[in-house]
């Protein structure tokens, strides 16, 4: 039997972590043993989320060994590694494959202790923290063990994939793009849920929603769209913006982030139009109810990020940075529009070409995202491009 390691620093339910789940179901599908070492904890808390719990409980029940670690998050465990080397012999895993940027350490050097063979799944370019000493160290060792153990690394964009290599010295022989992916939803929200939502909002049926997901921080650049907005008055507009600061190492500047953005909005008065909703379960009801979703991020891993698609796959027409590229598929005028990253003119002009549609325009518009999504990211397809991937490596080692 076919035997994987998978292992997972910090368990918050979050993209990474969802393309974990996924990828370890389509494993146990193709006759997999699949092990999971995950961590403890989640940043500066010691509770791991309902979601993430909830995911973890369905891998267990699916059959998979889910091993909770302590160590992870600590620059060096000898007590985590001799864990992970205990658990590749006992489970006597063929791969480990690794899916957190803190866990990639691990991953790398367990296999060449153990002569197995590694993978990576790069969901966003490879940054590193600390002092400028500290990123070359971290930077030096993290470049040696890629070099010498990485049997495979997946990453979620050409963009990863280049940075990648030109940063870090990746062997292009052994880099592979496969983009993230969604379970496509074939159920739509309640009607009268989402007519309570734009109520809730003091919306009327000509008052534009426009919504915005991911966390309240400089790299999603909230600020470039609010920036961008300010110019827009032909409209009776209003922002939801879903999600919040995050813990750790960056939450301080997370949240001066937000208090920057509250400035913003208390400047141009738009207390009754712009609502910070915080994380939610039912983002399918905003989706439902909104009309154009914004994604400014200054960066991001994949070109079609996670709420782009799960956007794109609830029928909005989207307008979204160029910050990794565009995704396959993706044309002007059809889907949306793609605005220069960084570039507050360029968003707003997005908008203003957006607005100068019709309603029926941007449901068109809407409806040819779901079809592009359906053919593109499905996430069981993309699952199994993944697992094929790993199945080359195993047949290999």
């Amino acid at each position: 039997m076919r035997r994987v390691l998978l292992l997972f620093a910090v368990p918050d339910g979050a993209g990474a972590m969802r393309m974990m789940f996924h990828f370890a179901l389509a494993f146990r599908r193709k006759g997999y043993d699949v092990c999971l070492a995950h961590g403890d904890s989640t940043a500066q808390s010691r509770e791991i989320s309902v979601v993430a719990r909830d995911m973890l409980n369905q891998l267990a029940s699916s059959g998979i060994k889910c091993i909770p670690c302590a160590g992870f998050r600590m620059r060096s465990s000898r007590l985590l590694t001799n864990q992970l080397k205990a658990i590749v012999a006992e489970q006597d895993s063929q791969v480990l494959i690794g899916f957190h940027p803190l866990d990639f350490k691990y991953a790398l050097s367990i296999a060449g202790k153990t002569k197995r063979a590694c993978v990576l799944s790069l969901q966003n370019r490879q940054v590193f923290w600390g002092s400028s000493i500290a990123r070359w160290i971290k930077a030096q060792i993290f470049r040696y063990l890629l070099r010498r153990y990485a049997t495979r690394v997946v990453c979620t964009s050409d963009a990863v994939r280049d940075h990648l290599i030109e940063q870090f010295g990746a062997r292009p022989t052994r880099c592979r793009v496969i983009p993230n992916g969604i379970p496509i939803p074939d159920k739509v929200p309640d009607v009268g849920a989402v007519s309570g939502l734009r109520q809730s909002l003091s919306l009327s049926d000509d008052d534009l929603l426009l919504i915005n997901t991911g966390r309240i921080d400089i790299q999603k650049g909230q600020d470039l769209l609010l920036a961008a907005l300010e110019s827009i008055h032909a409209r009776n507009w209003s922002l939801v913006l879903i999600g919040d600061v995050s813990e750790g190492r960056s939450t301080p500047e997370q949240k001066h982030f937000q208090d920057k953005l509250k400035s913003l909005i208390s400047r141009n008065q738009w207390e009754s139009r712009v609502h910070f909703v915080g994380w939610r379960d039912d983002v399918d009801v905003f989706l439902a109810a909104a009309d154009i979703y914004i994604h400014t991020a200054r960066w991001e891993g994949p070109s079609a990020p996670l709420a782009v698609m799960e956007a794109m796959a609830a029928k909005l027409p989207i307008i979204m940075t160029d910050c990794c590229g565009r995704p396959d598929g993706f044309v002007d005028g059809v889907h949306g529009y793609v605005a220069q990253s960084e570039n507050e003119h360029s968003i707003s002009q997005a908008v203003v070409q957006m607005l100068a549609h019709s309603s029926a325009e941007r449901r068109e518009m809407g409806v040819r995202c779901r079809e592009m999504v359906e053919a593109n990211y499905e996430i069981g397809r993309i699952s199994t491009r993944f697992v094929e991937e790993v199945d080359s490596v195993v047949a290999a080692s």
